[in-house]
């Protein structure tokens, strides 16, 4: 129930960075696409049943560019889902 509670609330957090950031606040000053890199978090994909433990999540814009592990955002913004936890 614990790992479900931190799983929901990882994923609210970042629906809530997505969702709450107005479309101007998306794109950078030189016209490129805001990024934000979200560590430490666990992600399930609602596809199956498994969930990927301890992974990042590269969000650029307002669309999910990458997850795994070890993503190196240059010039991202760095959110620690462990901090969330």
């Amino acid at each position: 129930m614990l790992r479900t509670r931190r799983l929901l609330i990882a994923m609210l957090g970042t629906a809530a960075i997505i969702t709450v950031t107005a479309p101007s606040q998306l794109v950078a000053e030189n016209h490129e696409p805001k990024q934000v890199l979200i560590t430490n978090v666990d992600v399930w994909d609602g596809t199956n049943d498994s969930v990927k433990k301890g992974v990042d999540v590269l969000v650029e814009g307002n669309m999910i560019k990458q997850v795994a592990a070890g993503i190196k955002g240059k010039g991202a913004q760095v959110i620690d889902g462990k901090a969330v936890r």
